[in-house]
């Protein structure tokens, strides 16, 4: 593999995206019923998102990897300061122009500006307070809020229940993953991609109680598709 290309999969976390793919369906279909025509435009604007927060997270993060985490993409020298910096912003652009110019509700725009100023706070903050976790939360949260938002200018109670689900799951993600790099932690090594991957078995049940049992195949295959890239670009 390309050395700048991979450069670019680490910062972006890419094998966290089914993540994403699977939040969007399950927005979609909680507030529609279906699959519509515009969702892979919902589907983009917030793999955009968060492409734009991973990215700028190390870039937020780059004195503390210098010491620290010395082989991620930035101190490493294989991606540059300006270059992160830059895609962060563009990333952000495109999600946000496709929100703006691509769905038939405003709202669902203001959500995504809503999702930027949250994905930014939560990157500029994160190392100095422990309740950030709840912005990184929000920030999954508010995926569901851009989708339905956009898609039918409400909020159905199914979407605020699974978004509500979701926040509390991402929640008690964090809250391991600060104990697994704690000087404490000694077995948790394992459980932060089997959890990562468990965001989308959440959506992919949520929907098979709610809509229709075969949606579970949701939910396994985004599962299993984050466990698989897990193996080659960690997502932690």
């Amino acid at each position: 593999m390309n050395t700048t290309l991979k450069a670019y999969l680490e910062i972006w976390r890419v094998s966290n995206l089914p993540t994403v793919w699977t939040n969007v369906i399950a927005a979609c279909v909680l507030a529609t019923g279906s699959l519509p025509e515009i969702f892979w435009r919902l589907l983009l604007a917030n793999s955009c998102f968060y492409i734009a927060g991973m990215t700028l997270n190390d870039w937020c993060d780059i004195e503390y990897d210098r010491i620290h985490r010395p082989q991620r993409p930035i101190p490493s020298g294989r991606i540059s300061e300006r270059a992160a910096l830059s895609m962060a912003m563009i990333m952000f652009g495109i999600g946000l122009g496709l929100l703006f110019f691509g769905t038939p509700y405003l709202s669902g725009a203001l959500a995504g500006i809503a999702l930027i100023v949250t994905i930014v706070a939560y990157d500029l903050y994160h190392k100095q307070s422990a309740w950030s976790v709840l912005l990184m939360a929000s920030c999954r949260a508010l995926i569901f809020v851009n989708v339905s938002l956009a898609l039918t200018n409400e909020l159905s109670q199914f979407i605020l229940l699974l978004g509500s689900l979701q926040f509390c799951y991402v929640i008690a993600l964090s809250l391991v993953a600060r104990y697994e790099n704690s000087s404490t932690a000694t077995d948790l090594g394992s459980r932060i991609p089997a959890m990562l991957a468990g965001i989308s078995v959440l959506d992919g049940a949520a929907l098979g109680l709610l809509v229709a049992w075969p949606w579970l195949a949701l939910g396994v295959a985004g599962a299993l598709l984050t466990s698989f890239c897990q193996r080659y670009i960690r997502g932690d």
